[in-house]
């Protein structure tokens, strides 16, 4: 009944415990942001090809999506 509920309940885990997991989140992000980047790189013109189409015509089924991406180059996923 004492409980705030507008504060997180206190940390089950060491601060040695957080800082590992904090840094397992930050590698995970860097690598995943990385990934990212060099994937729109790389569909550069796929990208420019759909921003024009969607200028055009304002929405785009899935049909003409597909249409549009099917030169997508991908990397394939890290497990």
């Amino acid at each position: 009944m004492g409980e705030n509920l507008f504060m997180p309940p206190s940390n089950p885990v060491s601060e040695a415990t957080q800082q590992k997991l904090d840094a397992a989140i930050a590698g995970l992000l860097s690598h995943n942001l990385e990934r990212a980047t060099r994937i729109l790189s790389t569909n550069r013109d796929l990208l420019e090809r759909c921003s024009q189409a969607l200028l055009k015509m304002e929405t785009l089924d899935a049909d003409a999506l597909k249409a549009l991406t099917a030169s997508l180059v991908q990397e394939p996923a890290v497990a």
